[in-house]
């Protein structure tokens, strides 16, 4: 198939205009007919339906259309792929990361990216869900990596990677240490601290409330370099989403009746044009299978 031809439909498809269309892709309506034909004829249906002045996709056209742009897409990078390698440039990619994300379960996929780009700089900064999305929003990052945002920006672009599960994290000598899963009451009268910058904080207090009952109020810390050394200190223990990275001192254990869910996606802004190695490293993330193994319930 045609890059070209796809080119043309998928303009057509964006502007359900004929006309339109030719002038943006800077060819006549004829040629830009025929190439849409072609594609229609290799697909056995129409794709686009013209009753008078209104163009529309079919069915066919509405389903093939998310394929159609992946393929166009991959083709493009391909080519940016080969002229970036050829040329040995530099190929930045910045990247916001939630403080209750795990970098450590993007490593293949970055790993992969220095393979492929020898002119790679990459930049990661961290910080709580506002901060990351406020550098999306001032463009100094590529993608955010985090958990649900409640922006309310249209502009706002989301891939959901995967859903993770919550548990609770002690130290290893405290007295629930030995357990691989324990009741909610049994976290009653020892202090419990949750961080901040975690997009479940609101809907985690609340289920401590319902699940306590006399429930006075959890700590809350800002950054997790800190989090071992005040369960230590406290014997308390944390309610964390199950990627939240912790110190070797501390312990997983699951919470009963602990349901709560989280899906940690990566965020981008629509319409804003990538670099090669933003555009890579996005293909390779939402095709990448992150291992349960990073996301265990528990720990040894």
């Amino acid at each position: 198939m045609d890059m070209q031809q796809v080119h043309f439909f998928l303009t057509v498809s964006d502007t359900l205009n004929f006309t339109q269309a030719a002038e943006i892709c800077d060819v006549s309506q004829p040629t830009l007919t025929r190439a849409v034909k072609a594609i229609e004829t290799e697909l056995g249906g129409d794709l686009l339906r013209r009753e008078g002045k209104n163009t529309h996709l079919t069915d066919l056209g509405e389903r093939m259309l998310p394929f159609l742009r992946r393929s166009y897409e991959n083709a493009l990078m391909a080519k940016e792929v080969a002229r970036a390698v050829a040329g040995h440039e530099i190929t930045p990619l910045t990247l916001a990361v939630s403080h209750s994300v795990s970098i450590e379960l993007f490593l293949d996929p970055i790993a992969e990216l220095y393979s492929r780009f020898s002119g790679l700089q990459l930049r990661i900064e961290h910080g709580s869900a506002k901060t990351v999305m406020e550098s999306l929003k001032d463009g100094r990052a590529d993608f955010a990596l985090a958990g649900p945002i409640e922006s309310g920006w249209s502009r706002l672009e989301k891939w959901g990677l995967f859903e993770e599960r919550l548990s609770a994290a002690v130290p290893r000598n405290h007295p629930l240490s030995d357990r691989k899963a324990i009741k909610p009451a049994e976290l009653r009268g020892i202090p419990l601290f949750l961080y901040v910058g975690c997009e479940l904080k609101d809907r985690i207090v609340a289920w401590l409330e319902e699940a306590l009952g006399d429930f006075k109020g959890a700590n809350v810390i800002d950054q997790s370099a800190g989090l071992a050394k005040l369960l230590l200190s406290t014997g308390g223990a944390a309610i964390l989403p199950l990627s939240t990275p912790i110190a070797p001192e501390l312990k997983r254990i699951a919470v009963e009746t602990l349901e709560l869910k989280r899906e940690v996606s990566a965020f981008s802004v629509a319409g804003r044009p990538r670099s090669i190695s933003a555009s890579t490293f996005l293909s390779q993330i939402r095709a990448y299978e992150f291992s349960r193994a990073h996301l265990r319930e528990t720990d040894a």
